[in-house]
Formats: structure tokens, sequence, C-alpha cells
């Protein structure tokens, strides 16, 4: 007895949820330097793959009752949750990253530490673009407490103070920290390989297995800090609420 035949365009519609799902999610571009891989000044540099290689039921490309789409979309977020962790990790593993613990931490911090960012670069403030990473639990308050103040506004992960627009990205229990991350995007690089238009190869084939399909995603990479000394990581003795300090 033959083997049901593989559904092929449902391979390409799976193929092409978890692109989608992947570029459509992917930090990389907005919270570091991202560029492309360069064979003349990058050939000496390590590159590491990030993602997902397993089997996968092949029943799920010949039995029409079955949707895997769902299944694509979840390989394309632990992709994504994988490039968070390697940024926020390797920042607060770097011992020259600057540390400062505060009482409390408002608003007025923040916008104190991007314009000592905006004295400190040799670089034009209407090129600079920053990025923080902030604690989850301290989502109400910054929505409330801070968004009273005329000078700063929260729109779509982006933070606007004192003129200066913050890319805004928060903790969660696959990317957990304690403080605000917060840097000038260029302080960091990421490296794509081959390109970071085209660094996601997937692939779907079939395996040695007669019952499996071989799920193959991942993105080569090369990520470095350039200058830790300048990055600042905010820690609060209220680790459970904050507020803004006391306007009078």
């Amino acid at each position: 007895m033959s083997s049901p035949e593989l559904d092929r365009e449902k391979i390409t519609r799976a193929r092409n949820r978890l692109v989608e799902a992947y570029y459509g999610a992917s930090i990389v571009e907005r919270a570091v330097e991202a560029i492309d891989y360069n064979d003349i000044t990058h050939s000496d540099l390590d590159f590491l793959a990030l993602g997902r290689w397993l089997y996968i039921p092949k029943s799920w490309f010949t039995d029409p009752s079955y949707y895997p789409d769902y299944f694509f979309s979840q390989v394309a977020e632990g992709i994504v949750i994988g490039e968070e962790k390697q940024i926020v990790e390797k920042i607060l593993a770097n011992n020259e990253v600057k540390r400062t613990t505060l009482d409390a931490i408002d608003y007025r911090n923040i916008a104190e530490i991007i314009n000592d960012f905006v004295r400190e670069s040799n670089r034009p403030s209407s090129v600079l673009q920053f990025s923080m990473f902030a604690p989850i639990k301290y989502y109400v308050a910054m929505h409330t407490d801070w968004v009273r103040e005329n000078s700063v506004r929260i729109e779509l992960n982006r933070l606007f103070i004192n003129g200066f627009t913050v890319n805004l990205f928060w903790s969660s229990k696959y990317v957990d920290y304690d403080g605000f991350i917060i840097f000038e995007r260029s302080l960091c690089r990421w490296i794509a390989k081959p390109s970071m238009d085209n660094r996601l190869e997937v692939e779907v084939r079939e395996s040695e297995k007669p019952e499996k399909m071989e799920l193959k995603a991942q993105t080569l990479y090369h990520f470095t800090i350039l200058d830790p000394e300048r990055i600042q990581v905010l820690y609060s003795t209220q680790p459970s609420e904050l507020r803004t300090a006391a306007v009078n």
C-alpha cells in the first residue's frame, strides 16, 4: 500500500507562516544596530545558530483535517524569544556595563540618562536612536504615573520623552530581568548571515523516519557590544512597585 501523498501547498503555506511570523515579531532591527554579513570584514567572526531542528508528524501534510500553521508560528516565536534573551543576557553578563541602584525610578531618571547619552555622543542628536528593556511588572505604573507628565508619552512600544524616542521592550516569563536596561542603539551590533532580509533559513523535508518530516528553522548571527561602559542598567530598591518622584 502506497503512502498518502504529501500536500505540497500545505507545506509551503506552513513554511511561509513561520517566516512571516518570525519577521513580524523579531525585535533585532528595532533594539540594536543590525547589519548584513560582509565576507571581507566579518569572515573572522564566530557565528552562532539560533533556531529549531526537529521531527514533526508527516500526517500534518497528508491529512486534510490537520492545520499545522499555529505550530509553525510557535516555532517562530521561540526563535524571536531566543534573540531577545541573547541581547539581554549578554548585556547583563558584561561587567563593564554601568549599574546604578536608586530608591525609586521615574521618568526623570530615564530623561537624564538619555541626555547624558546625547552629550557623550560624537554624533548629531537627530540620528541617535535609543532602546530600553523594562520589567513588565512596571507596565501599569509607567502607563499611568509617567504619562501624566506633558513630556512623556508611550505609544506602540515607544517611549517619547523630552523630544526623544526610545524603543521600548518588556520582560516576560521567558526573558526575565529586574533592571531597566537603557542604551543608544548603535552600541550593540547584530550581524546576520547572509543578510538581515534573508537571515532565516527554513526547510521542511522528508526524513529517514517514515512517519516523520524534518523541520529546520534557524538564523545565523554574531552579536557584540561595542561600548559596554555607555550602557546603563537602573535598579530600584522598591522592586515591587514603580512610583514617580514627588513633584512638590
